[in-house]
């Protein structure tokens, strides 16, 4: 196929040029349809980035042959034998460095502070310059030895990455109850005039606190390791549970005494299941939820009557509902949370009833 002309070589047009590839190739099967759906042939991209071609310019050779390459590699070794051929005979490409020296300057690289986008380009690179046949090259070789660095590069920084995002989920949720500061919490609260155990000794007291000080600890281990919630966020929720009379209720005679559940007793109280049932329902823990399905009829401040569930009025008088964490489960079954605004409207329009 005449693609030079008889005087020196020059392609004879860049639509034979353009052809001329296109002939030396089996053209994509789907052309024809793409073309008919409004698709630009790769025939007419291919005479549009040779149009562009100075076959005076190695660089503009160069450019032109990985725009090619892009648009079908075959295509692209038709031009390298075509076009870059031809700028041989002018001096232009004087072996097969030179040319994957200016394939390689063709490309428009990211900022290599980007480490990232800028591996990802080089490697793109070093695939096309591969597909194009030069391989075999020092251009070649130094680009692979270059992102075989970055990649290393980027492995260890993905790896520092993945450790420092460990150390900060660590301690995120690490916790922040210890026994011995529980201890000293639940003795000062047991101590205060609203919940006094009056019928307990000093020691006794301490014997209580220590009991209950282990509740606080184990529960805020469990909430380190299932992730859920910090424990540095519910931290202030353990002497708010304590407040709930089912939860903890203080004697009012005096001498001995006894504790219930875990700790025994029938006069000062600490029961650890209704302790945990409470903090559960705050923290989310364990798939519980606040069930409004269920509960007692009552009116609201703006003259509504509606279901409050008994939960509910505990946890709205206690303060025990976290924001975006306590769990609700609706009538028709769907859960969600409650936002600050919720949980200021629910109580302003139940305050009469809790």
């Amino acid at each position: 196929m005449a693609l030079f002309s008889q005087d020196n070589n020059m392609p004879t047009s860049v639509l034979g040029l353009a052809q001329g590839l296109a002939g030396n190739v089996q053209r994509y099967a789907g052309e024809p349809l793409l073309s008919s759906l409004g698709m630009e042939s790769e025939i007419k991209q291919i005479t549009n980035v040779i149009d562009e071609v100075d076959p005076s310019n190695k660089q503009s050779i160069m450019e032109g042959f990985r725009k090619v390459m892009d648009i079908n590699p075959a295509y692209g070794a038709e031009y390298k034998k075509q076009m870059l051929d031809f700028a041989d005979q002018f001096g232009e490409t004087d072996n097969l460095d030179s040319r994957a020296a200016g394939f390689a300057a063709s490309y428009q690289l990211p900022d290599p502070s980007k480490t990232v986008e800028y591996f990802d380009a080089k490697k793109k690179m070093l695939d096309d310059m591969r597909k194009a046949g030069y391989s075999d090259t020092p251009t070649f070789r130094s680009l692979n030895s270059e992102i075989n660095s970055l990649s290393s590069q980027i492995m260890s920084t993905k790896k520092e990455y993945r450790i420092s995002q460990k150390e900060k989920i660590k301690l995120k949720y690490q916790p922040v109850v210890s026994k011995t500061d529980a201890s000293k919490s639940v003795y000062n609260f047991i101590n205060s005039p609203d919940y006094n155990a009056k019928d307990m000794t000093t020691d006794e007291k301490k014997a209580f606190a220590d009991g209950v000080g282990t509740a606080w600890e184990n529960y805020d281990i469990t909430l380190s390791t299932a992730e859920t919630i910090p424990p540095k966020d519910a931290k202030h929720l353990y002497s708010k549970v304590m407040k709930i009379p089912e939860v903890y209720l203080p004697g009012t005679a005096t001498g001995g005494t006894a504790f219930e559940g875990v700790f025994g007793g029938n006069e000062t109280m600490f029961n650890e299941d209704n302790f945990t049932k409470y903090m559960d329902l705050a923290t989310g823990q364990n798939n519980q939820g606040i069930d409004m399905s269920i509960g007692t009829k009552v009116k609201t401040t703006s003259g509504k009557t509606t279901i409050l569930n008994d939960d509910l009025k505990t946890m709205l008088k206690y303060d025990l509902i976290v924001p975006n964490v306590t769990v609700i489960t609706n009538p028709d079954g769907t859960r969600g949370t409650l936002s600050v605004d919720n949980i200021k409207f629910l109580k302003q329009e139940f305050k009469d009833s809790l």
